[in-house]
C-alpha cells in the first residue's frame, strides 16, 4: 500500500468507513459528499463541493490541539480528583457534586452544598 492509501471493506449495504485521520486532514464531516470518478478498473474519490463557507484552513493537527488542551486542564482535573478518569466517570462523579460556575471565578471551586 502506498502512502496515503488505505483499504476499506464494502459492507452488505455498500458502505465503507473512512479513517478518522483522513477525514480530519480533508475536513470531512458527517453529511459531506464525495464524488466517485470511474477510470477503467480504478475509482478516484474526490471531496465534492459541499457549498460550505465555514471551512477553516487547518493550521495544526487536531490531536496536537487536543494534547495542548489536555495539558492545560490536567491541573484542574487533578485538583478535583478526576485525573486519569474517563469522561463517563467524571460525568457520574459530577452528578453527585455541585461545581461553582460563578462568572469570573477562574478556578471554579466547589460550591458549599447544604
Amino acid at each position: 500500500m502506498t502512502k496515503g492509501a488505505f483499504t476499506a471493506k464494502v459492507t452488505s449495504k455498500r458502505r465503507i468507513t473512512l479513517p478518522q485521520d483522513l477525514c480530519d486532514r480533508l475536513g470531512l464531516r458527517a453529511g459531506d459528499s464525495l464524488t466517485f470518478v470511474e477510470d477503467g478498473a480504478s475509482i478516484h474519490v474526490e471531496k465534492a463541493d459541499n457549498g460550505r463557507n465555514d471551512a477553516v484552513p487547518v493550521e495544526r493537527p487536531l490531536n496536537e490541539v487536543l494534547d495542548e488542551w489536555r495539558e492545560r486542564v490536567r491541573p484542574r482535573l487533578k485538583e478535583l480528583g478526576w485525573e486519569g478518569m474517563t469522561s463517563d466517570e467524571i460525568f457520574e462523579e459530577m452528578r453527585g457534586r455541585k461545581i461553582n460556575t460563578v462568572p469570573g471565578d477562574e478556578f471554579g471551586d466547589e460550591a458549599d452544598t447544604p
